[in-house]
């Protein structure tokens, strides 16, 4: 490689690192108690899953799925890791899963999309209603900002702020 192809990769990097920076300050602000960071960490595992569920009808977890992990392994932290294990779990465990419960990819696809928006639904309800406002007294983090790399991080974010609140509480 050359010295303005290195150079590229080390900005884009670096470019990375700070927006996961920049969204975990946001994220914790509005995720104060371990109670409810526990929910969202739960939660967006949930939402990612049945997301990749979807994906997988439509022949795209896998290469979402490898596009996250690179995205939390550029951080280099140990929860990245944990994280990126779960996410590349979730993607055959998802296949595996719908290939032995559905018999026509058809049907799996509009069931798929029913069990998306319930567990979506039911999720948000979990983390709006009881997590942010019930628990924290608060209001979601989205309510302020919402960006790509909010989404992309969300799972890392969770897990990390969750690490973190357990152990301030030791």
């Amino acid at each position: 490689m050359n010295k303005l192809q290195n150079d590229y990769i080390n900005s884009n990097v670096e470019y990375i690192k700070r927006k996961y920076i920049e969204e975990y300050i946001l994220y914790k602000k509005y995720h104060i108690s371990a109670s409810n960071c526990l929910i969202h960490a739960v939660t967006i595992y949930l939402e990612w899953l049945v997301t990749l569920n979807v994906l997988h009808t439509i022949y795209l977890a896998r290469p979402l799925v490898m596009i996250l992990v690179l995205f939390q392994l550029i951080l280099v932290k140990p929860i990245s890791v944990f994280v990126s294990v779960a996410l590349v779990f979730s993607v055959y465990f998802v296949e595996s899963v719908t290939l032995e419960i559905f018999a026509t990819e058809t049907v799996e696809f509009y069931i798929s999309i029913l069990v998306f928006l319930i567990v979506h639904l039911n999720c948000w309800m979990l983390q709006v209603g009881i997590g942010h406002f019930m628990i924290d007294n608060n209001r979601p983090s989205m309510s302020e900002s919402i960006s790509p790399y909010g989404v992309i991080y969300s799972l890392l974010l969770s897990w990390e702020t969750l690490m973190q609140q357990i152990q301030i509480q030791k």
